[in-house]
């Protein structure tokens, strides 16, 4: 195991392109006493902020996919909830289109403000159970989480002032409302929708280094003699490290959209990884598939109800 982890230590540090010593090499070299020693020290440094970050991702990954276990049953009660929630949706839609065509010119704005507001009032029960999940969530950075709930807190705020405009008789014309849509979706959903999605990105981090942990730990029972299956099992570890690094992408997208994007390359990639070490390391080791979304859709790549509120 320790070969194959320092080649894995070897795989992060080259792609993660931040090694000095490349930088130094391209400069030219010197015969010199004195720059042989500061190459050194610049080698010594490089290698304890490679064995900070491999021993930090251990840390983080080292009881994952056993707490993850023990979840299942709660996040498969929370999807149950989310889908009949969503099917509720779906039929009171169905109801309100029906009831907008219908209407005359005199009742469209109340049929519309009524349709709204229950539609509004569904989502806040979704967003209330949201908050409790993400507070429980696992493999995460405290502090994106905190920022998550604190945007999720705003956006619930916003919806019920939509609200109670609505039951104060504060909308006289559907073009008050529709600013109302336009000033929740700029300023309260997308904040949300992006955090939500630095936080998939974040527990997708965890169960890469989990894997890449457990494939670590798996080779020690390989032939050292079989080159091809260390080949392969090593092609599976750089699999997930490319993927990790789409993932860290996604901690500096600054916009909703260009964070969902780069979700959606990095779990297109990372859904191939584990066939690869499945490939090398045969069936005495369970490879974990990337995980099932846990959460609204606001936890996964962009839903139809989000495209179709960015289009408006």
């Amino acid at each position: 195991m320790v070969i194959l982890c320092l080649v894995c230590i070897g795989i992060v540090s080259v792609l993660h392109g931040n090694n000095l010593l490349g930088q130094i090499s391209s400069s030219g070299t010197s015969s010199s006493s004195a720059s042989g020693s500061v190459r050194q020290v610049i080698e010594d440094i490089e290698q304890q902020r490679i064995d900070a970050l491999w021993q930090e991702r251990l840390s983080r990954a080292e009881t994952f996919f056993v707490e993850l276990r023990s979840e299942q049953s709660t996040l498969a009660s929370l999807r149950r909830f989310f889908e009949q929630s969503r099917i509720r949706q779906l039929e009171h839609r169905r109801t309100c289109a029906t009831d907008l065509r219908t209407a005359s010119k005199f009742t469209k704005l109340p049929v519309t403000l009524r349709c709204y507001k229950a539609d509004l009032q569904l989502e806040t029960e979704r967003l209330r159970r949201q908050h409790e999940n993400i507070e429980q969530m696992l493999g995460v950075n405290e502090d994106t989480r905190s920022l998550a709930l604190t945007r999720l807190t705003l956006l619930s705020d916003a919806i019920k002032a939509i609200i109670t405009g609505i039951d104060s008789n504060v909308y006289a014309v559907l073009e008050d409302l529709e600013e109302s849509k336009r000033n929740l979706l700029t300023n309260y959903r997308e904040p949300a929708w992006l955090l939500l999605t630095k936080l998939r990105a974040e527990q997708l981090s965890t169960w890469t280094d989990a894997l890449i942990t457990r494939a670590a730990q798996a080779g020690e029972t390989l032939p050292e003699a079989d080159a091809a299956v260390q080949e392969q099992l090593l092609a599976g570890i750089q699999c997930l490290e490319e993927g990790r690094n789409l993932l860290d992408s996604i901690g500096i997208s600054s916009t909703f959209l260009d964070a969902n994007q780069a979700l959606l390359s990095a779990v297109d990639h990372l859904s191939d990884c584990p066939t690869v070490l499945r490939n090398a390391l045969g069936t005495p080791v369970e490879v974990e598939e990337v995980p099932a979304e846990n959460n609204v859709e606001t936890i996964q790549p962009m839903t139809r109800l989000q495209r179709r509120l960015l289009q408006q």
